[in-house]
């Protein structure tokens, strides 16, 4: 809606006599009187002066209220800002633990590694290795480090018969009591009087539940729940599987938990912040066993206390830091104290001077409105020709009041009543269109305040456009006059603007669905990369570990078949290969290709010759076949150059491509592979067969992971639906590209094209007989 929208009758000239004969009489009483006397009359005279002595006492209240609700609010914010800083500063703290911690399990590692390389457990070697690992980080220091060797109650029985008594832990007089499993110390550094040569370590409830843990888990340190140490210190064990030659074992080392921890805050914790230190058993179960290993269970008084929970194996800690008002000072309360007394002041002394300028504007009022009048009475010759024109006219003086305006302005200011009169203000103007809708929802009075300043910015030379209540558009164009205010003329543009606005709305309309389906795709295409990211961890995982169980059947099933003199167990045994060397060769596909799409799957680039590729694929496909099959024929071109690839991978591409092509065509049919260069030099490998061929619409499913074009239960051929995905992801990782073409009865041709970046030199043929030396 524009800044000059208002309504009311226009002024008609008896109606404009009638308003200068009332003014007058006021106009002669409102300025008798001199100095005090003229104050003192035009306080008794104006209501309003009364009513802005109320206002400003009451604003002045609205103000103390509003200063001291805000002081309450800086000061919770400066105390949220203090909390926060102090939360950052704890996190930095436990994040240095954290840090340490992974330091120590690192260095255990490394040691295992080692000590694992030298295979030597004498106290000399073993010694020189851990004072080696002391200089590999300062920060990491263990009271003692021992390797373990792993022994069966058997094992235990020959080495106590050879007169090796294993000893308690921590009692090295006594006889470690009778296990399934001890764990006898073979080497240590530095001596301890804890851990010794000759003691089983699963005398020790905490030693024993840290080495179980790490067998269940190769790999990966252990840290084990904290003991009493010999000298009164909570110590705590950290375990790593090793072995020493073919003895497996563990190696272990201990740790005091107080200076271990306390080591972290040592010179790095702010002032202000302390550490206790409570260590939970986890093995307890729903209630937990705590112990105050820093500090005590209860926070001093007057501190915040910010509790971070750590878990390493199986220990498990809780790091209590308490926060006290040291920290940086504490809150900071200068701005809050500015703003509660300063603004008090500010809110006594603002209503005071608001006040006492708008008693000076009371004593001007009446001098405009006279002013006002006299304009009203030049507007009136203008009135009567602008109501005969069609467009709407309004005039406004320099102060933004009403002068004169047309019976057209009317319709476009929502029909004012009867107060619409020469002189009123704009902003009361708006105030009544505010309240008809006009500008939507909202206190009509913020609103006209709000459109009046922006008429005001706008300029008296301005023009803009606005839609009705009713959804008629008008255009609204103003001009400035020389003694200022200016002309406002409004133009109903309704019928010129409605076919815009349907085709705005239209392209609309059409951005909206375009930017919505795009949202969806980008939220389907991110699940889609999840779920695949998770399938290709999971094959990863699965194919790892069904690969050494099926290796074991491979190889033990050959052994039998080698060694059996009964024909049928031999075939029995010659079966249980094939099945596992099939089932081992979906793993291995499975394992490659979920290296391929985690981006793991490296090359090992060089010169292939294409033909002994194919002649080798030949070789394993046939010794493969366990009957006839379709004949295979190459057709690899003379002289043709090599291809800079993988040749692992060149080949499982080319025997995946093969295997499929005979695995969908009949006995007596041909599988043909063909290789040669194009007219732009890059290098064509095709695998063709007069198989069962694929239907149209299938040949995009069948290069996806699993895909079949037959259904589980009713599909005739082997195959988990691998080998083409496979082969498509290998060849892309060489740069190539793959494409199938295919005739559903009549056969399948699959294209591999590697670029002629790939195409080696080709080699230089042999020389004739008459360029020989001696020729």
């Amino acid at each position: 809606m524009c800044a000059d929208e208002a309504a009311g009758e226009p002024p008609t000239l008896s109606s404009t006599f009638l308003r200068n004969d009332d003014a007058a009489p006021g106009r002669a009483t409102g300025v008798r009187g001199h100095g005090l006397d003229r104050m003192l009359k035009f306080i008794i005279r104006n209501r309003a002066f009364t009513i802005t002595i109320a206002v400003a006492v009451a604003l002045t209240c609205a103000l103390l209220a509003a200063v001291w609700h805000t002081s309450d609010r800086i000061e919770a914010t400066e105390q949220a800002a203090w909390v926060g800083r102090a939360k950052a500063e704890t996190a930095r703290l436990t994040d240095q633990l954290i840090s340490n911690i992974y330091k120590t399990e690192v260095n255990l590692r490394a040691i295992s590694e080692r000590f694992r390389a030298t295979g030597s457990a004498t106290p000399e070697t073993f010694g020189a290795l851990i004072a080696e690992a002391k200089k590999w980080d300062p920060d990491v220091r263990f009271l003692a480090v021992a390797f373990a060797e792993r022994l069966t109650s058997d094992e235990r029985a020959a080495v106590e018969a050879q007169g090796g008594v294993l000893t308690t832990l921590g009692s090295p007089n006594r006889r470690a009591p009778e296990a399934d499993r001890s764990y006898a110390v073979r080497a240590v550094a530095p001596p301890n009087p804890l851990i010794r040569v000759g003691t089983d370590l699963a005398s020790h409830p905490a030693f024993l539940a840290t080495i179980k843990t790490a067998e269940r888990l190769p790999g990966t340190t252990i840290i084990g729940p904290s003991f009493n140490g010999t000298e009164g210190d909570r110590e705590f064990p950290i375990a790593v599987l090793s072995s020493l030659g073919e003895a497996p074992g563990v190696v272990v080392a201990t740790l005091k938990l107080e200076p271990f921890f306390a080591a972290t805050t040592q010179g790095q914790a702010s002032s202000g912040i302390g550490l206790r230190l409570i260590e939970y058993d986890a093995r307890a179960g729903t209630d937990p066993l705590r112990t105050a290993v820093i500090g005590d269970m209860e926070a001093p008084e007057g501190v915040r206390t910010e509790v971070i929970r750590i878990s390493r194996g199986l220990a498990s800690w809780a790091l209590y830091w308490d926060i006290s008002e040291e920290f940086q000072g504490g809150p900071n309360k200068n701005i809050e104290y500015i703003t509660r007394y300063g603004g008090s002041i500010l809110a006594v002394l603002l209503p005071a001077i608001l006040a006492y300028l708008a008693i000076q504007s009371l004593r001007f009022k009446s001098q405009v409105r006279e002013k006002t009048a006299e304009l009203s009475r030049s507007a009136m010759i203008i009135q009567l020709t602008m109501d005969t024109i069609d467009q709407g006219f309004a005039v406004w003086n320099a102060d933004h009041r009403l002068v004169v305006w047309s019976k057209r302005c009317l319709e476009f200011w929502y029909q004012p009543g009867p107060w619409l009169t020469a002189g009123t203000h704009m902003r009361d103007i708006f105030v009544h269109l505010a309240n008809q809708g006009a500008f939507g929802e909202g206190d009509p009075e913020d609103i006209a305040q709000v459109e009046l300043a922006r008429v005001v910015g706008a300029g008296p030379q301005s023009e803009e456009r606005f839609t009705m209540t009713d959804g008629r558009r008008v255009h609204v164009r103003r001009f400035p006059l020389d003694r200022g205010g200016h002309i406002a003329v409004y133009t109903d543009v309704t019928a010129q603007e409605k076919a815009i606005e349907e085709v705005s709305h239209a392209r609309d309309e059409m951005e909206d669905m375009v930017r919505d389906r795009t949202r969806d795709l980008i939220v389907a295409r991110d699940k889609a990369e999840q779920a695949s990211h998770a399938k290709t961890r999971l094959l990863a995982n699965v194919s790892h570990e069904l690969r050494t169980p099926l290796n074991a059947i491979i190889g033990f099933s050959e052994m039998i078949g080698m060694r059996s003199n009964d024909d049928a167990v031999a075939e029995y045994a010659k079966n249980i290969k094939l099945a596992g060397e099939d089932l081992l060769s979906v793993v291995c596909d499975l394992l490659e290709i979920s290296r391929v799409e985690s981006g793991v799957a490296e090359l090992d680039i060089e010169d292939v010759d294409i033909r002994d590729a194919v002649d080798g694929v030949f070789v394993l496909v046939s010794g493969a076949a366990r009957g006839s099959g379709p004949t295979l024929v190459s057709s690899v071109a003379e002289n043709l150059p090599p291809l800079r690839a993988d040749p692992l991978r060149l080949k499982q591409i080319l025997l995946n491509l093969i295997d499929n092509a005979i695995k969908f065509s009949a006995e007596d049919s041909v599988t043909e592979v063909s290789a040669s260069l194009d007219h732009d030099g890059d290098m064509i490998i095709r695998v063709r067969d007069r198989g069962i061929g694929i239907q149209p619409e299938d040949l995009p499913r069948i290069l996806e992971p699993f895909a079949q074009v037959q259904d589980i239960m009713s599909r005739t051929h082997e195959g988990i639906g691998l080998g083409l995905p496979l082969a498509r992801s290998l060849t892309e990782m060489m740069e190539g590209k793959l494409s199938i073409a295919s005739v559903p009865g009549e056969g399948t041709t699959v294209t591999l094209v590697f670029p002629a970046t790939r195409v080696g030199r080709r080699a230089a043929p042999p020389p004739a007989e008459a360029d020989r030396p001696g020729a």
